[in-house]
């Protein structure tokens, strides 16, 4: 059977998943005072849509997370790309994500922070916002070519020019 989480849910209630919120007002499955009362084990998949920002320290929720999946395992999340407006004023993290900040949890990548066995494989999509800007289609998908393509966009006057409204980040466990 997999265990699958959906922290955080909001009025995301998913099928399926084991659905967590701290808010006693929408439908969820388990309610929390905390994130640090989420303990699960060998967990499949772990969703986390615009949860990054409220948490206390979301390096030390990510690490959690990564003990609480078994191999293979992946982190979806949804955040906000710093070229965005501010996210909300009720976060803890006010603006938003840059690609380095999730990559540096990438199996060849080491920081002082994360623990040498907290290794992930990373893949990251910038979502520009459309509407009628039917080229930034393409830019988008330029921009999501590589690593080194995203750093171009985060590093220069494109991300200005084309602002990214959410990134999707896809963390799996090595």
């Amino acid at each position: 059977m997999e265990t699958k989480l959906n922290i955080g849910c909001g009025t995301d209630y998913k099928e399926g998943y084991v659905n967590i919120d701290i808010n006693k007002n929408v439908k969820a499955d388990v309610y929390v005072r905390d994130e640090d009362e989420i303990n699960y084990k060998e967990v499949d998949e772990i969703v986390a849509n615009r949860v990054l920002p409220f948490l206390k320290d979301e390096t030390k929720s990510i690490i959690k997370w990564h003990k609480m999946l078994k191999k293979g395992g992946k982190i979806r999340a949804l955040v906000p790309h710093f070229s965005s407006p501010p996210y909300s004023m009720e976060a803890r993290r006010h603006f938003g994500y840059r690609v380095r900040d999730f990559y540096r949890f990438n199996k060849r990548i080491e920081w002082i922070n994360i623990p040498k066995d907290v290794k992930f494989n990373v893949k990251i999509k910038i979502r520009l916002y459309k509407g009628l800007r039917l080229w930034n289609y393409f830019f988008e998908w330029f921009f999501n070519l590589n690593y080194f393509t995203q750093k171009i966009y985060e590093e220069s006057f494109w991300r200005s020019l084309l602002p990214a409204g959410v990134m999707e980040v896809e963390m799996e466990k090595i």
